[in-house]
């Protein structure tokens, strides 16, 4: 098996107290804490020095702490995103219940609900933030595809350029789910550790 750095599983220990670890994250951090001291009293001076932050002098529990800066940039990032995909939905919505049997009109409804769909991953991702890390690059293939045509018709004078500026929107839903996946996403050293855990790679054995 292969084994935790110290550093990694304290990263893991301050990750628990918030609660932000998955099952087998959790697991592997109890199995290295049941065998490590240092880090056994680590994580425990930590616990309680987290119990402490929440507990008045006189010994009443007060407030939760004020949230660092990083959950508050995020709540900001999260709401911008969450309005860019309902301004999607609303604005495309309507061309994908709109009536015709034209090839043009056809094509129309099934750009329009490639925008749908992805304003509803917009609004999924302002719920839950966690997931952005995982859908960055689905969405960036997409808009990253949008945006491309929407210059060549553009340069080929086959569309306008106010026309196609409604594709920031898709361009800057982007941006936000870049930058709430970069916040979200592991720490390089946990990320590391966690790939080389479950992705089975081992030292081959001399002899």
């Amino acid at each position: 098996m292969v084994g935790m750095d110290c550093d990694v599983a304290r990263e893991l220990a301050s990750a628990d107290l918030d609660g932000q670890l998955a099952e087998p994250e959790v697991r592997l951090l109890e199995s290295h804490l049941a065998e490590c001291d240092d880090c056994a009293r680590f994580s425990a001076a930590a616990a309680s020095l987290t119990r402490r932050s929440r507990v008045g002098r006189v010994g009443s529990t007060v407030g939760p702490p004020a949230p660092p800066p990083r959950v508050v940039r995020n709540r900001g990032l999260r709401i911008a995103l969450g309005w860019a995909g309902v301004l999607l939905v609303a604005l495309y919505l309507p061309h994908v219940l709109s009536a015709g049997e034209e090839l043009a009109v056809h094509l129309a409804r099934h750009q329009a609900a490639f925008d749908v769909a992805l304003g509803v991953g917009f609004v999924f991702v302002a719920w839950k933030p966690d997931r952005a890390y995982g859908v960055v690059p689905l969405v960036a293939a997409f808009t990253v595809a949008l945006v491309l045509v929407a210059v060549i018709d553009v340069v080929n004078g086959t569309s306008s350029a106010a026309i196609e500026s409604r594709h920031l929107l898709e361009l800057g839903g982007l941006v936000l789910m870049w930058v709430l996946g970069s916040e979200m996403g592991p720490k390089p050293s946990v990320r590391a550790f966690l790939e080389h855990r479950f992705n089975g790679s081992r030292r081959p054995r001399r002899g």
